[in-house]
């Protein structure tokens, strides 16, 4: 193994399951007895793992948008992963996700912002047969505004 870039950072599970998906397809292009068994029991298993994530149906488009819609809440840059990768839906996990979030974000409607801004950014883990997904966009002005309250 090598380090290939020793100034490296935290990548989202998005990110994660792309390079295993990678060494997965490079690694079955090789011939059986040269194939690394450990290896292909770590991208076996941490594919297992990502898939079951809001990574699993993500974009890096999708990743992008919501990274945008993010800024206005001046978050660190754990936080944003973390957001990311967890896709939060409710108060509890903001509160979990933020340091001090009570005082950074004080009102509910700040919170509901945020929620709102990584919800409509990121697609849901999946939507039943039959069932319609329901979207609420945000506006940028409308983050604006429960930042300035």
């Amino acid at each position: 193994m090598e380090v290939l870039d020793n100034q490296a950072s935290a990548i989202t599970n998005f990110e994660a399951m792309r390079v295993l998906q990678q060494i997965k397809s490079r690694e079955g292009k090789r011939p059986k007895k040269d194939r690394q068994h450990n290896l292909n029991t770590v991208v076996f298993e941490g594919l297992k793992y990502l898939k079951s994530t809001p990574a699993a149906h993500q974009t890096e488009e999708s990743i992008k948008t919501c990274i945008e819609a993010l800024r206005p809440f001046e978050l660190t840059t754990a936080e944003t992963l973390q957001l990311i990768n967890a896709r939060p839906t409710n108060q509890v996990d903001i509160e979990v996700m933020i340091e001090e979030s009570e005082e950074r974000l004080p009102s509910e409607e700040q919170v509901d912002a945020l929620i709102t801004a990584v919800t409509s950014s990121l697609p849901e883990r999946f939507v039943p047969k039959g069932k319609k997904k329901e979207e609420k966009t945000i506006k940028k002005e409308e983050i604006e505004e429960a930042m300035e309250e």
